[in-house]
């Protein structure tokens, strides 16, 4: 959907750069999708579906791998307790010129592209210092969800315990609303809304970013990509989360639903007295628990090991994946030749079936040839008897004198002529 007008530098001014932010599990993905769909570029080598994701996740795999690096620079992971302690800015700045570098490898002078990574959620110290020395300002698209839907499913998910994902989304939070700046452009989505109106929310999201939709295009992401299915986490009954990510969400809800600003938001009494409540009540707790699992590495290696496994899993399936094809495709010559076999046969048999018609005929015209022949034979014979007989008859009656040799011929020409 890119052409030649939407080329750009994007290091510039002129870009238009979509940050996708939000808690894993919270629709970000989906949302991605419907970005791609108006020509948001969102990377060149998208993470694949799973049975999580069937239809895509929408994240660069460069990114992600970078994210993770930074984390792993921090002694943190995706699912920390606790965001990340303040000497992770200093220990990040020397990847800024890795991060640059990544921007242009992936999007080139693409004019309108976008991140997806919930990781972005716990990078804010870096990355929205990077954004603003490249020059970029970043269009934010923030995405709720149900803390207690999003713990559901990264129970189901991952095995999380349900109150350990319950301050993981109000983290992830925190951390979505660090790149709020005095003149962000900032657009809320509630996973709710984006299930039970899809094309509305299609259409608002056009509007955002200000791109001209066709409506066969927006009514066919609402029916082709949207589904309940995507609600992992329904049809259970909710845990009891605690009250302080409960009142945050309904704060962030009441955000998006009413089109509050989100800069107004953020020093709206209430949501102070919220952050409040969790730097003095949650934080400590989170940063103890934080600090005991500090030299811990075990998670980390199983993650790798069953990196190492996925990937194996990937070769071997595009292995099953091409060894099919080949089977399919033998399994189709075979099928033609085998076609063409019974075709073959039924033109002998119906050959066959001609030729027992055409048989009594053909003897019938045999025997009349051999009749016709001995005919033609008795009827030469009589001729030639015939023509002994009359020669004979007419030298008895003197009308023809016998021939002899060539010397009695000759005498008998000079005595006639005498």
């Amino acid at each position: 959907m890119e052409d030649d007008s939407t080329k750009s530098d994007n290091s510039g001014a002129d870009s238009k750069v979509v940050l996708v932010l939000g808690m894993h599990r919270s629709g970000t993905s989906a949302i991605a999708a419907g970005l791609q769909q108006l020509g948001v570029v969102m990377g060149t080598s998208l993470y694949r579906g799973d049975e999580w994701n069937p239809k895509g996740y929408f994240e660069e795999k460069k990114f992600v791998e970078f994210n993770t690096r930074l984390l792993d620079m921090a002694g943190l992971r995706w699912d920390s307790a606790y965001p990340f302690p303040d000497s992770a800015a200093s220990r990040w700045a020397p990847q800024r010129t890795a991060a640059y570098d990544l921007v242009d490898e992936v999007f080139g002078d693409t004019r309108v592209w976008g991140f997806k990574d919930p990781r972005m959620c716990l990078l804010s110290a870096f990355w929205s210092e990077t954004f603003r020395s490249r020059g970029l300002t970043p269009s934010l698209l923030l995405m709720l969800r149900d803390p207690a839907e999003v713990a559901l499913s990264l129970n189901r998910r991952d095995g999380i315990a349900v109150e350990r994902a319950g301050w993981l989304w109000f983290n992830h939070l925190l951390g979505s609303l660090d790149y709020l700046q005095e003149h962000s452009d900032t657009h809320l989505i509630d996973f709710s809304d984006l299930l039970h109106a899809p094309a509305e929310v299609m259409r608002g999201l056009a509007k955002w970013i200000g791109i001209s939709v066709s409506e066969n295009l927006v009514e066919s992401f609402a029916s082709d990509f949207i589904s309940p299915g995507l609600a992992n986490g329904k049809g259970t009954a909710k845990p009891l989360m605690h009250p302080l990510i409960i009142s945050a969400y309904t704060f962030w809800r009441s955000v998006a639903s009413n089109g509050i600003s989100p800069n107004i938001a953020l020093q709206s009494p209430e949501w102070l007295s919220i952050k409040r409540s969790f730097e003095v009540e949650i934080k400590p707790t989170l940063q103890a628990v934080q600090n005991f699992f500090a030299t811990d590495r075990q998670l980390t290696v199983m993650d790798s090991r069953l990196i190492e496994l996925s990937d194996a899993l990937q070769v071997t399936e595009e292995l099953a994946l091409k060894r099919l094809a080949e089977l399919t495709s033998q399994e189709s010559q075979l099928k033609r030749t085998l076609d063409a076999l019974a075709y073959a046969e039924k033109l002998a048999f119906e050959r066959l079936e001609r030729i027992g018609e055409l048989e009594p005929q053909l003897k019938l015209t045999s025997d009349g040839l051999a009749f016709a022949e001995n005919l033609a034979l008795t009827r030469q014979a009589t001729i030639e008897r015939l023509e002994k007989e009359f020669t004979h008859a007419a030298v008895i009656k003197g009308y023809v004198v016998p021939a002899t040799d060539e010397a009695d011929s000759d005498t008998n020409k000079d005595e006639t002529s005498k």
